[in-house]
């Protein structure tokens, strides 16, 4: 094969891909983003409280969907083809958000709206749990390439893209005066993105990996992710941890608590947002580049450790309630997080042989999602009211650094011994 027919199918991959991990962040942030306007439609009540609680539980539903869907989608990966499992989870996301376009309110349909909902929501972050990981997977085993970091990185930008793209339709949305249904609208748009991404993933072709290790026998991708390699599968989790936690903390939390503090206006508080997705978005691939050439592993100690020290000082910056000071701090914080996520796709995939590595990568990785970075919010809010003091938080984010931090050293090591152990099979050979 000609350096030209590599490089367009390197660019036929990672475009299928990256539209999937697009459309994934997109779907999902809207939700969050329209989350003012929907709350009234579909959870009327006397009490604004309590409708506000019903939505965001609503919203946690698809967080903890995310691990269902990366079971599901990496045992067919695993077990079918990663092209079938992302092409199913491209076009399960696309129709769950466009039917939440299209759902009838609770003026209409009663209690049956909001279990609509949150059986779309469910769905929603099923197939985003499929696709989150499993697209990194497949660019990665795709293609034959000295810069993993660098490719792996450009699925997880495209996903930080899409929240872009979905916080600057819905900023646009809310400051036009626009008729009472045209929420519906980014919702309904998804189906397009998906038909997009659908008819790119059709002219690409299995991955590599996949179609040298497929294998006809009846074995079973969970049962041999457990039995072989559940430290791994430990060390994925831990990485899931530490590469989500930092993103919900700045664009989860701090975004609402300090508008709750008065330290800075919504509007203030939603341009930073987008400043921020806007910095990630161009910054993940030369942090991905950048750590291919240091060493994927050695980038990644080296975010935990700096993020563990800057923990503390970057509450104190935080709280000092200037908002140049704010953005500051959430910039260096959000830096130093990319470095540990621009390489995570490169580094993860080689925990895991191929015939388990769709499983072992997409669900430890989304249930450290799950577990610690969707419950961030949640979690800083009850520390902070349990301790009455606003930064006390900071030991949480400690917390998750050594969780990280020990995660790659022994992932690392496992890795090692892989290499190792292929290295003695081929000599015997």
């Amino acid at each position: 094969m000609d350096i030209r027919s590599t490089f367009l199918i390197a660019r036929r991959v990672i475009v299928a891909c990256s539209i999937g991990n697009l459309l994934e962040m997109y779907s999902f942030s809207l939700f969050i983003l329209f989350l003012p306007t929907l709350t009234p439609i579909f959870f009327p009540s006397s009490d604004p409280l309590a409708s506000l609680l019903s939505a965001y539980v609503i919203f946690s539903i698809g967080f903890l969907a995310y691990p269902i869907g990366a079971l599901l989608f990496g045992y067919i990966g695993d077990k079918y083809g990663r092209k079938i499992a992302l092409s199913f989870s491209m076009l399960g996301m696309a129709l769950s958000t466009f039917c939440i376009g299209l759902l009838p309110s609770y003026a209409i349909l009663g209690i049956l709206s909001p279990l609509l909902l949150a059986g779309f929501r469910f769905i929603q972050g099923v197939c985003a749990g499929g696709e989150c990981i499993g697209s990194g997977v497949f660019v990665i085993e795709s293609i034959s390439s000295k810069n993993p970091g660098f490719f792996g990185s450009l699925t997880t930008a495209s996903g930080t893209f899409g929240a872009l793209f979905a916080s600057i339709i819905s900023a646009a949305f809310v400051s036009l005066v626009t008729p009472s249904w045209a929420w519906r609208l980014p919702f309904i748009f998804s189906i397009f993105i998906g038909f997009v991404g659908l008819y790119f993933r059709k002219k690409i072709g299995e991955s590599p990996s996949f179609k040298d290790s497929f294998s006809k026998t009846n074995y079973s991708p969970l049962k041999e992710l457990f039995r072989h390699h559940f430290i791994p599968f430990l060390c994925a989790v831990g990485i899931g941890a530490l590469g989500t936690v930092p993103f919900y903390l700045v664009i989860g939390f701090l975004s609402s608590y300090l508008v709750f503090l008065n330290m800075i206006t919504i509007q203030n508080s939603a341009n930073l947002n987008s400043m921020l997705l806007f910095f990630c978005a161009f910054t993940m691939p030369l942090f991905g580049y950048l750590a291919d050439k240091i060493g994927h592993a050695r980038i990644m100690v080296l975010s935990a450790l700096l993020s563990l020290l800057y923990a503390y000082p970057f509450f104190c910056i935080v709280y000092t309630g200037s908002l140049l000071n704010i953005a500051f701090a959430e910039i260096l914080f959000l830096s130093l997080s990319q470095l540990f996520v621009a390489p995570i796709n490169a580094f993860m995939t080689q925990l895991f042989p191929v015939r388990s590595r769709y499983t072992g990568t997409a669900f430890g990785y989304c249930i450290g999602m799950a577990l610690f970075g969707g419950t961030t919010p949640y979690i800083l809010l009850s520390l902070i009211n349990w301790s009455e003091n606003s930064s006390f938080p900071f030991f949480y984010v400690m917390f998750i650094c050594v969780i990280g931090l020990f995660s790659v050293l022994v992932g690392n090591r496992c890795i090692s011994s892989q290499i190792l152990k292929h290295k003695l099979i081929e000599h015997e050979a």
